[in-house]
């Protein structure tokens, strides 16, 4: 998603498996833009700069309760994570399932 200069809000949706040729795998930010992203699932995007995103001088990107490998969001501009008051998942798992994920 590219956002240039203006003020977009995501919720609850996933940016999952992009591919950029230049910057930003899943978020491109520029021009001064203003990205609010609530419950967002950044996973398997692809960029030489900034897999997750980036985030390009005068813009900011606030990441409340996201799920990303926070080394793939770059740039220059603020980006900010805000994971207080995040829900845990509520699934329950036997025993022998938590184990087998180990192996």
């Amino acid at each position: 998603i590219a956002c240039k200069g203006t003020l977009t809000r995501l919720g609850d949706c996933e940016l999952v498996d992009n591919d950029a040729t230049g910057a930003g795998g899943g978020l491109y930010l520029d021009f001064g833009a203003l990205v609010v992203a609530t419950d967002v699932l950044f996973e398997g995007n692809a960029a030489p700069d900034g897999k997750a995103g980036l985030v390009t001088g005068s813009s900011t990107v606030l990441l409340q309760c996201c799920v990303l490998d926070r080394t793939a969001m770059t740039g220059t501009g603020v980006i900010t994570y805000d994971d207080t008051d995040c829900d845990a998942g509520d699934e329950r798992s036997a025993w022998g399932d938590v184990k087998r994920l180990y192996r």
